[in-house]
């Protein structure tokens, strides 16, 4: 069982621009807010984009309060946000439909996961929540056949190196991204392995996904919740920029959890994460998102020493401290949830670091100009990570001096 907090973040001043974002996406929704002083409205835009909060607020803030507090132009940009996130939901559900329909045509249980499982089962408001891709679960020997059926129905496959629990991602032809999992990474019901569906369908911890018919699940709350906090904590919490924690800390709000529930998930979900998650920790994600709900000042948070006011300090400085978040990078090469041995992981993220595909390429410096100059990255590979790996941890010890 997993102890004590990985996190711990150098002190971060919340400006007035970043309290009104954080009151306007987690406190009482709607309500007038007193004592923000004049904002700079460009400087909300950026860490509403930072945060990836731009939508949240554009649906939890009337129009009239944006343009009282920002002005008519980032009134309209933040119901701008809200209105491009709705039009990627109108076009998440018949996508949803197909993975039912595929699912059905091949006799494949499904469960989705995430923002589809959110979305699906009512939990969130639409255009809240950014989703650029729609997650499903399907039985590990089952997956590559459903992925197969996916790409001769028109999806793009990236050609990357599949992962420990998913297949390569999926492009849809709406522009959707679809990442077929085989399991739920450090969510484990028995043992040290991480969940698949059929366990969880077993195991009753599943409900039927509403209008997709027989075979598609969701996830119950519980294991939804055992998700989000592993997927936040153990998988992206050291890499803030890939994933940032706020994404978490809003779907929380968004699943309910108050002071009852989370005594319950304690007491029974919590055991499924323990490895990987500390009960600190989870109980730090509860009372942030409780204490930001009730309207608690972030600013006052954010200088508190407890649980909490850690969170939000590396909440914060994930998205505003870059010396903070390549600190991290250098301990998330090995500090995330993983099934295998820890000789034969540290092997697979060597190989998939060190040899790239063509499609790594791409992403990590661009399409070359020929077949050579993917070569030529290749070759320049070994000398950019011990580049990067000086820098991180650089960094990393830097942050061991400031906590002394």
């Amino acid at each position: 069982m997993r102890s004590g907090f990985r996190f711990d973040p150098p002190q971060v001043e919340a400006s007035s621009e970043l309290r009104w974002l954080l009151w306007r996406a987690f406190g009482p929704a709607g309500e007038t807010l007193a004592g923000v002083g004049d904002l700079d409205a460009h400087a909300v835009k950026d860490l509403a984009r930072r945060f990836d909060l731009a939508a949240r607020v554009g649906v939890r803030t009337p129009p009239e309060a944006l343009t009282r507090e920002l002005g008519s132009e980032a009134g309209l940009w933040f119901h701008q946000q809200h209105a491009g996130v709705a039009a990627r939901y109108l076009l998440a559900e018949p996508v949803c439909r197909e993975l039912a329909a595929a699912g059905r045509r091949l006799e494949i249980p499904l469960a989705f996961l995430k923002g589809a499982a959110l979305q699906l089962g009512g939990m969130v408001a639409a255009g809240a929540r950014n989703m650029g891709d729609i997650d499903v679960l399907a039985p590990e020997s089952e997956a590559r056949r459903l992925q197969k059926a996916l790409v001769g129905a028109g999806c793009t496959e990236l050609k990357t190196r599949e992962s420990e629990h998913q297949l390569q991602y999926l492009t849809h032809r709406t522009g959707l991204g679809i990442e077929v999992h085989k399991i739920i990474p450090g969510v484990r019901l028995r043992g040290e392995s991480s969940v698949t569906v059929g366990e969880l369908i077993e195991s009753g911890l599943v409900c039927p996904a509403p209008g997709l018919g027989d075979g598609c699940h969701l996830p119950n709350d519980e294991v939804m919740l055992a998700h989000l906090l592993v997927h936040g904590i153990a998988q992206h919490g050291l890499s803030p920029r890939g994933y940032p924690m706020s994404r978490m800390l809003a779907d929380v709000q968004d699943l309910g959890v108050n002071e009852d529930r989370a005594v319950t998930f304690l007491d029974d979900g919590f055991q499924w994460i323990s490895t990987d998650v500390s009960g600190e920790e989870v109980e730090a994600v509860f009372g942030l998102a409780e204490r930001l709900r009730a309207g608690e000042d972030p600013a006052a948070l954010a200088v508190a020493n407890d649980g909490a006011g850690i969170l939000l300090r590396h909440l914060l400085a994930g998205a505003t401290n870059e010396d903070y978040v390549h600190s991290m990078k250098f301990r998330s090469l090995t500090d995330r949830p993983i099934d295998m041995d820890g000789i034969r992981a540290a092997a697979k993220t060597m190989r998939g670091a060190l040899f790239l595909t063509n499609a790594q390429v791409d992403i990590l410096y661009g399409p070359p100009r020929s077949e050579l100059g993917y070569w030529g990255w290749r070759l320049w590979r070994p000398f950019d990570l011990v580049r990067r790996l000086v820098r991180y941890g650089w960094a990393w010890v830097g942050q061991l001096l400031r906590r002394r």
